[in-house]
């Protein structure tokens, strides 16, 4: 029988996960995901850790700073849009963005983290809706580097099975 690595003695792949409100279930996937990952992981010494804003404990001042840490020190920038681009920052016009450009602006200057962006698809009745939140979004959309990768995924076809086959 092998012997169980304690958490310290393992190799951390730290997985930003970025998004507004709207994509819990996806959120919750990404989750999920991780946690079987990791049952298989850990045996060879690797493990992902995700980190998001759930996890971030009430501070002072302005949230967004306490969130940036993170995305400061991610191996994988995973960001997850739908219908909704966020709640400004005062730096930006949402977390959601202020998260991308400093991943993006780190990636450019170093090579890393990792960018994923992924798209969950506006059905035909939510495109509809006047006044929808979706022009923000797609007004908004990330420039990505071309290495970013990218997928878009249907209701029906949820992003993690979606990231999963990509």
């Amino acid at each position: 029988m092998a012997h169980e690595l304690s958490a310290h003695q393992l190799n951390n792949v730290r997985l930003f996960l970025a998004s507004p409100g709207g994509v819990e279930d996806e959120r919750n996937a990404v989750h999920r995901l991780t946690d079987e990952l990791n049952g298989a992981l850990r045996r060879h010494g690797w493990q992902v850790e995700v980190l998001g804003w759930e996890d971030r404990a009430p501070a002072r001042g302005r949230a967004q700073d306490n969130i940036n840490p993170d995305v400061a020190r991610c191996d994988i920038f995973l960001g997850i849009v739908w219908d909704r681009w966020g709640t400004p920052t005062g730096e930006q016009s949402s977390g959601f963005a202020e998260e991308w450009h400093l991943a993006k602006a780190r990636w450019q200057s170093t090579g890393k983290p990792e960018l994923w962006l992924c798209f969950k698809e506006i059905d035909d009745e939510l495109r509809a809706k006047s006044g929808s939140p979706r022009r923000l979004v797609v007004k908004g959309r990330p420039e990505r580097p071309h290495s970013a990768r990218v997928c878009r995924a249907s209701a029906d076809r949820g992003i993690l099975r979606t990231l999963r086959t990509s």
